[in-house]
Parts: structure tokens; sequence; C-alpha cells
């Protein structure tokens, strides 16, 4: 982790005015081909779900400004960055899970399996308020959407990015997935958001990305 000096970035004056803001987030929701991850998953016997959030989770930590954090009147950057994903409980709701990003892919699977069923038998919504290297992240696989808005809190600061795909739908021979990124404008703009989907892209199109 380190701490960036604001005053000295080229983006010192769109920190401080979006900064300002009540509500500061933005939203891009856009459609991805997730046929060649589909197909890698299933040769794999990786669950859909988890491939997604892999590929989502490693893209993210290969972009700087999504592991940006905004303290106070302190700016950090963590070293890498962890999901907190919703899944399903024995109760039918949904509960918190947290888990620690791996590079490899079949660790880190793993490790959701092991999160996942310790959250099984009771729901949590509570995640750590001494740590800020999350990605907040959640899937509607019922709902083929094309746009998507999380509930913030604007009482205080919350620089989490967050990460929403819904229902893949076949069209024309690929497998649209809607995707959704909102994150705080005071730290990310539009060319990160593109940056991320572009990697994200590279990710589901690679055979290779779940193979370890």
């Amino acid at each position: 982790m380190r701490e960036l000096d604001m005053s000295r970035s080229p983006r010192r004056r769109h920190y401080q005015f979006f900064r300002a803001l009540d509500y500061p987030h933005f939203n891009v929701c856009a459609m991805v081909d997730a046929a060649r991850l589909r197909a890698s998953a299933r040769a794999l016997e990786v669950p859909f779900f988890k491939a997604i959030l892999y590929c989502a989770a490693r893209a993210a930590n290969e972009v700087p400004e999504l592991r940006q954090r905004i303290r106070g009147e302190r700016v950090i950057e963590h070293d890498r960055v962890h999901p907190s994903y919703t899944s399903m409980t024995d109760a039918g709701v949904f509960s918190f899970t947290d888990v620690r990003y791996d590079p490899d892919p079949r660790r880190f699977v793993q490790a959701c399996a092991e999160a996942e069923a310790c959250v099984r038998g009771e729901a949590s919504l509570e995640d750590d308020p001494e740590r800020d290297d999350y990605l907040f992240v959640t899937s509607l696989p019922w709902i083929h959407f094309t746009s998507f808005v999380h509930p913030i809190d604007i009482r205080n600061v919350d620089s989490v990015p967050r990460l929403t795909w819904g229902r893949a739908e076949p069209r024309d021979g690929r497998l649209e997935l809607p995707f959704s990124v909102q994150a705080h404008h005071a730290l990310v703009d539009g060319a990160h958001v593109g940056r991320y989907y572009e990697l994200l892209r590279e990710l589901f199109d690679d055979p290779g990305s779940l193979a370890g």
C-alpha cells in the first residue's frame, strides 16, 4: 500500500471537483461476450459464476485507479484488492462473502467455496470497518439488464468500486453478459473503466485464463 500526493497529480482538479459532490459515483454498463469463458469453465469444471468473479477481480487488480481509496483527506493505493460478493444462503437470502483474491484461479475458486460454506447457514451483511481493500461484487442471474445503480451511503465517503453482472443471453453467435462498473469519480475516469473492460474482454476470450 502507498499514499498518493493528489496535490501533484494531473487529476488534482478533477479529484477536488468530484470529491465535493454529494453523489460522486458514476456507473457504466456494457455487454461482454462470455461464450469462450463459459466454454473454458465447463471444460475445467469451474462454476460459471466463479469464472466471471475471478476474471472480474483479476482485471480490477490490473487497473491502479480501481485499487485507490479515499481515507479522510488522504488517498491510498492498495497493492491488491479483494472481492466481497453476494452468495445465497440456505434460507434463500444473500450474504456478503469475503474472499482473498489469488492470481491462481484454482486456489481462488477453492477459497470462494470455503468462504461460502462459512456463511451458508446464516447471512452476514457486515464488512470489516477497518478495511477498504474491497471490491463490492454482486450478480443478478435472473435479469439481462441494460443499466444498474448501487445503493450508496452518501453521509460517508465510499470509494470502493462496485462490479455487477446479469443473465447471459445468446445473440448472433455471442453470449452477451451485461456487466456494470460503478466507481467514485474523484479517483476513476471513463478511460480507466474503458481499460478495465478491455482487460476483462481479454480474460474472457483467453482459454488459458482459468487454467492457472
